[in-house]
């Protein structure tokens, strides 16, 4: 074998290479094969005595991210605090995962490992692979047994009887009950997107596991989920960017990631502004539209999402209500803006398990709030539930108020659904962000279930009820109706003015002028919209 064997552009030697980072100098190219074969096994026999495989990673991401995680107790001592990596396909997450799962279970003698993600099946075939590769470079002075989902890990020079321990999980199997009773010196878990339930599973399950244990350590890594309601991204990501746990590697600031692999995944993705690039490889956190309700919020939500809307004096009320128990109960709370023909939410009503009573003075209180009384008798006030619900509802509004609840037209849902998404789309429903935090929520994330048949459920989101609530009273607004009482502008100052009348209507040459538009509005009328220009 020739000294050219060691060159570090050969892929063959580089993790050996690695190992001797400053010691690759004059002295060590000059020595015969054999010998620098001797002194590559010596060091890398200390590292795996150690418990360090970081020569095993390949340089850039993969290392980048093997540093975060041995630094995540020096940072956060005494703490759980998961490092949360957000990488993209084809990282190389299981490879790393075996590393960091062997090497502590190598590092201290009787460590409890735990390696996890949606079920036990997929867990092992994510990982056994990369384990079993990882043990052709094991030392002879270390071996491991197995059985079933467990690997046990011994060094001949611990004291006798001592084993570390590596067991494989499923999380979503009976909530991560098979993980109870035991303890835990790091738990990883990979593509963290598939499970469903991780936020009860981390804090019921996992946490509890590391108490007595020195330097806990959790890493949760993924690509990027399809919904931005996941746990993941809904608790963590948010969680990890205030402590400082956050590391995202994207393709492109990976430097293993070569021109060859952009050519392969642009074969599938045809553009870089694909929705899937942006997710898969780019390691955005955007939202499969293909699965959303309403795809076309996000596009517009800068400009539909504001601060406050400034109401008109005059304006008809819409509420609409979706009765549930265990799935929510749910109201939106919105007007019609006749001079600007935009509907515009001002409040929302989101619970469950909540008596119909209950429910009935919220719903009154909220209305009495939100709408002066001289507008209530053009409040449009429609539920959806059955006759008994809607008949009891009705029961106990008019104990406290004279409003009436009307059933909800269900012709037709999709018909409802597309109509208030092309309403959404050209801009004419406007959501006050004060009060509608909820609503924003659900019509950013909000999905179909896997058939398409009906809304996803989830821990946050509910059933979308109020998404269900906006189809209703999308579909009941009587468009271009003007309650302004005769003699009114219905304008509030500031709020409106008209784009055909010109500022100076003195200045109106011909048979257009002053008493072409006295004769349109009436003269008192005409006199107030002089007042304003």
């Amino acid at each position: 074998m020739g000294t050219d064997s060691f060159s570090r552009s050969n892929r063959h030697w580089e993790p050996y290479l690695s190992l001797l980072d400053t010691a690759y100098d004059t002295k060590f190219k000059n020595m015969p094969v054999s010998e620098r074969l001797a002194v590559l096994e010596h060091v890398k026999q200390q590292y795996w005595m150690r418990g360090r495989l970081r020569y095993m990673c390949y340089p850039g991401g993969q290392t980048e991210l093997y540093d975060r995680v041995h630094a995540q107790p020096k940072l956060h001592p005494g703490t759980a605090e998961p490092v949360v990596a957000l990488c993209h396909r084809r990282f190389g997450k299981s490879h790393l995962s075996a590393l960091l799962c062997v090497e502590r279970c190598l590092a201290q003698p009787g460590a409890e490992v735990h390696f996890g993600t949606d079920t036990k099946k997929h867990a092992r075939q994510i990982l056994e692979e990369k384990l079993f590769k990882t043990f052709k470079d094991m030392p002879r002075f270390i071996s491991y047994r197995t059985r079933d989902n467990r690997y046990w890990f011994r060094n001949k020079y611990w004291p006798k009887g001592v084993e570390s321990v590596l067991v494989l999980e499923g999380f979503d199997y009976n909530l991560g009950g098979g993980m109870r009773g035991d303890s835990a010196d790091l738990v990883v878990a990979d593509e963290v997107r598939e499970v469903r339930h991780l936020e009860y599973v981390m804090k019921r399950v996992i946490v509890p596991m590391f108490r007595g244990r020195p330097n806990p350590t959790v890493v949760l890594c993924t690509t990027p989920p399809d919904s931005m309601d996941h746990d993941f991204v809904r608790v963590y990501v948010k969680r990890a960017r205030e402590s400082n746990s956050l590391i995202t590697i994207p393709a492109s600031k990976n430097i293993n990631w070569t021109e060859d692999d952009t050519k392969l995944m642009l074969k599938e993705y045809e553009t870089k502004e694909n929705l899937g690039w942006r997710r898969e490889i780019e390691c955005e956190l955007i939202a499969d539209s293909s699965k959303m309700i309403v795809p076309e919020w996000p596009m517009v939500q800068h400009e539909c999402l504001i601060e406050a809307h400034p109401r008109p004096a005059y304006y008809a009320p819409y509420v609409a209500l979706d009765m549930g128990w265990k799935d929510h109960s749910a109201a939106v709370f919105a007007y019609y803006d006749f001079n600007r023909n935009k509907v515009v939410i001002v409040d929302e009503l989101f619970v469950n398990y909540t008596p119909t009573e209950d429910f009935a003075d919220m719903l009154v209180d909220k209305i009495k709030q939100q709408f002066p009384e001289h507008t209530w008798e053009h409040l449009s006030l429609i539920a959806d539930g059955n006759a008994l619900n809607i008949a009891d509802l009705n029961r106990a509004v008019d104990k406290i108020s004279d409003f009436y609840v009307r059933e909800v037209d269900k012709y037709d849902r999709d018909a409802g659904i597309n109509n208030m998404r092309s309403g959404i789309q050209a801009g004419k429903v406007i959501v006050e962000e004060a009060n509608c935090k909820q609503l924003d929520n659900q019509l950013l994330n909000g999905g179909w279930n896997e058939k398409r048949t009906d809304f996803a459920r989830s821990g946050t989101l509910g059933h979308c009820d109020l998404i269900a609530c906006l189809v209703y009273l999308y579909k009941k607004i009587r468009w271009g109706e003007n309650v302004s009482p005769a003699g009114e502008t219905g304008w509030m100052e500031g709020v409106c003015r008209s784009p055909e009348l010109p500022k100076n209507p003195d200045m109106i040459d011909g048979v257009a002028g002053v008493e072409a538009l006295k004769a349109m509005f009436g003269n008192k009328r005409f006199i107030q919209r002089r007042k304003q220009f």
